[in-house]
Parts: structure tokens; sequence; C-alpha cells
């Protein structure tokens, strides 16, 4: 006569019970939409996480520290990237996307070309080596007006071909990638890696009205004294405002000025020198 083991019995129910839960944390991982503005100290580096695991880097920060970033907020079984953003050569906003590409297979990369040709710096020229290496697809942003990214749309904004700010100032703060990400069901978020006002008043006399209008603004240029005019700030109109900066940065980023004009319009400000990561769920 056959003995019934209540023991084997009762670690086949808790082992399908753990597979259920894994399958439905799974899913529930998988259909998550947030966007990281992750704390770099002074520099950018902005974390969009999609569903169904289609993640987007834009700006690497300064150093290595995102590596530590993206440890934290990417599954361990996950090293891949979909898209990586340059949004422009200053090595406060490239140096971590070095850092990146020797770690993680990427996909595709969105840039100025135009730019990138004009000044190949030792650093560029590294991480362009690597994105050979690497074999990523290489998306120039002149050539493109909208990037869909499955649960998202990008619209690009600036530069555009033959941009003569950008020209004045190249891989510089003008040159900097200007574009919204309109997350499916969720909001309009305007990146503008560090624009300054010439380039603000560029991108207000060559685009449509209503473009610019967006629920979150990526504050241009650590929020610098220089960027962020009246009428720009005016035609995106945010909810809220994030500004990446360093704490006690010898630049005395944001300036007064900045902080009072988002202030006098009413829009939530949020820093990462104040508040480290700023993670905004969908």
């Amino acid at each position: 006569m056959r003995v019934f083991n209540y023991k084997t019995f009762f670690i086949i129910i808790i082992l399908l019970a753990l597979l259920v839960a894994s399958y439905f944390y799974y899913i529930h991982e998988n259909q998550k939409q947030e966007i990281l503005f992750f704390d770099v100290g002074q520099g950018d580096a902005i974390f969009v996480n999609l569903a169904g695991n289609n993640e987007i880097l834009i700006d690497g920060g300064p150093d290595n520290s995102v590596l530590y970033k993206l440890g934290r907020f990417m599954p361990l079984y996950d090293r891949s990237l979909e898209l990586m953003i340059l949004t422009h050569h200053h090595e406060d906003h490239l140096f971590g996307l070095i850092e990146v590409l020797k770690r993680y297979r990427v996909k595709k990369i969105l840039m100025y070309c135009e730019s990138a040709k004009e000044n190949l710096t030792d650093v560029l020229t590294e991480f362009f080596d690597l994105i050979a290496k690497e074999k990523a697809q290489i998306l120039c942003a002149e050539d493109l007006t909208k990037l869909d990214l499955n649960s998202a749309l990008l619209i690009m904004i600036y530069p555009k071909k033959n941009c003569a700010v950008c020209a004045a100032d190249p891989g510089g703060n003008n040159s900097s990638l200007v574009f919204r990400l309109d997350i499916d069901q969720g909001e309009k978020i305007l990146l503008t890696g560090d624009i300054e006002e010439k380039a603000e008043k560029e991108i207000l006399a060559t685009n449509a009205p209503g473009i610019l209008k967006s629920d979150i603004l990526k504050v241009p240029h650590h929020g610098s004294e220089t960027s962020l005019i009246e009428e720009f700030l005016a035609e995106v109109s945010p909810e809220k405002a994030v500004i990446s900066v360093g704490q006690d940065n010898k630049f005395g980023h944001p300036s007064l000025r900045t902080i009072k004009r988002l202030e006098r319009m009413g829009v939530e400000i949020l820093r990462t020198d104040e508040m480290g990561d700023i993670i905004i769920k969908e």
C-alpha cells in the first residue's frame, strides 16, 4: 500500500505558488513605465523604462556612477538597452555613456551627427570606437521627425539640418538635442540637454505652436542663468520641472532667476541635489 507523502505534496504546492507569483511579478514589471532622473552630481543621466522592458538611457553623467544606478533599477539578467541618446558632447553628459557601452549591449544610438563630424575630441573618438565594436545602429537626429518606441513616441524638435546656431557652437550647449517623449497613456516630457537662449529662440522661431507643450520639463543646462527664457517656458507650460544638478557646484546652478521664473508660473520644482534620484511613475 502506497503511503501519501504530505511533505512532497506540500513542497510541490509551494513551488507552484512561487512559479505563479514569479510569472505575475514578471508581467507586472514588464508593464510598468517610469522615468528616472539619476542623481549623478553635476551632469545629466536619465533612464526611461517603458513597457516590455524597452529601456532608454539619455546621457550618462560625468563619471561611471551611472553604472551603479542602472544596476539598481535594471534586473540582474537584463544587460541591454534599446536606445541610448547623447544630447551633446560635453563630458558631464558623455563620459558615463562610454562606461555603459563597455558593459551593456546597446542596440541604437541617437545623436546629432553633423556636430559629431565637426568636433571629434579624444573622448568622442573613444565613444565612436565603442559604437563600432558594439555594432550599434546610429540614428541621426537631424534626419528624424519622429521615432516610434512602441509604448512611447519620441518627437524630434531640434536641431534641424544645417542648423546655423549649432554651427556656431559645434558639440556645445546649443547643439543639444531637444525632443518630446510622449508616453502612451502617460505624460509628455520635454528633454532639453543644455540649450541656452540662442537655441531656445531658434526653436520658438522654427517650430509650430504647441509642439513644446509638456507635462514635465527637464530644465536646460542645470538651471543656468543663460537658459530658460520666459517665452520658452511659457510655450512648454509644464506642471513639473526637473533640475539635474550637483550639490554646491562651482557654477552656482541652478540660478535664482531660473528658480523664481518657475515659481512665478506655479511649476513644481524637483532637484536632484535636494532629492537624489527623481522617479516619475506612469
